[in-house]
């Protein structure tokens, strides 16, 4: 079941592994899908509630022996699910990176095709540096935090890092508190092209941006859930679940008159107050036009 629900999260990559040919000119590829964003912690869970004789049989770690059972499972999967689609042909003639490329792409449901070695193995290498982030049992998880809006309705995002010893920082401090930090690097790298706006110009640091206040509310509906199921955390102020109070005020300008008058009971100005904010009625026009809710 945990494969299945991995697929069905679309947490699965796919690779490119290879054999060279006796000769050494040429290589056996094929497409392997392997699972994604799988932590220590899933694996030692699921190798502890492995029956003891599975590891006994397969004279393996237990956890290597669930790494594997969920790596075929996941394949097989996949594998069939894409060999149900449609794709163009592959090129006739594998000579170059890019028609190996064009045949990764084209054959997902893993049929195996032969390609150059040096050509293979340059699309193969590329591919696991790109998987490695996400495959990587041992990977480290970025958390992407929203704070409120301050008084110009500006809202702060940053990204923050496990330092050193493991306390959270803003991720520049992160990849300078410790040594090894190119794992740290690399999921940066990841969040900042799934969430462009991290790359906008005019920031003071990296992984540091300001958001409108739609912007923000795209993060909280849409693009926070994307940020989540590619592996990142997310942190967003929450929305206000409390039903608030709400009170009308009247009240009228003081004129200086001592009878009140037609022109007195008609010279009224009103609020709403909803709990400890009060809003005028230019201000309930604008939220009106705008069409936002209320975040506490």
């Amino acid at each position: 079941m945990a494969a299945v629900r991995l697929v069905a999260q679309g947490a699965v990559v796919p690779t490119l592994p290879g054999a060279k040919r006796q000769e050494g000119k040429a290589m056996d590829l094929h497409v392997r899908w392997v699972p994604a964003l799988v932590d220590d912690a899933q694996i030692a869970e699921m190798a502890g509630a492995m029956p003891g004789p599975v590891t006994v049989i397969a004279h393996a770690d237990p956890r290597n022996v669930v790494q594997a059972v969920l790596g075929a499972v996941v394949d097989t999967i996949v594998r069939q699910a894409a060999g149900m689609l449609e794709f163009a042909a592959p090129p006739p003639h594998v000579r170059s990176t890019a028609t190996v490329a064009e045949a990764f792409v084209n054959l997902l449901d893993g049929t195996p095709f032969d390609a150059p070695l040096a050509a293979g193995a340059e699309v193969s290498k590329r591919l696991d540096r790109w998987a490695k982030p996400l495959t990587s049992t041992s990977r480290v998880r970025l958390v992407v935090q929203l704070d409120p809006p301050d008084s110009g309705d500006a809202w702060f995002l940053s990204v923050l890092g496990p330092g050193a010893e493991g306390t959270l920082l803003p991720i520049e401090q992160a990849l300078a508190d410790g040594k090894s930090t190119k794992p740290l690097a690399d999921e940066l790298n990841r969040v900042e092209r799934v969430f462009p706006a991290l790359l906008r110009p005019g920031a003071l640091r990296r992984g540091q941006v300001y958001l409108s206040q739609e912007e923000a509310w795209e993060l909280m509906t849409v693009t926070g859930p994307l940020l989540e199921a590619a592996g990142f955390d997310v942190r967003v102020p929450a929305l206000s679940r409390r039903k608030p109070s709400p009170a009308l005020r009247l009240f009228t300008e003081p004129t200086g008159d001592t009878v009140v008058g037609a022109n007195q009971l008609a010279d009224v100005r009103w609020s709403v107050l909803f709990d400890d904010v009060e809003l005028t009625a230019e201000d309930i026009a604008r939220l009106a036009a705008e069409a936002k809710p209320l975040v506490r």
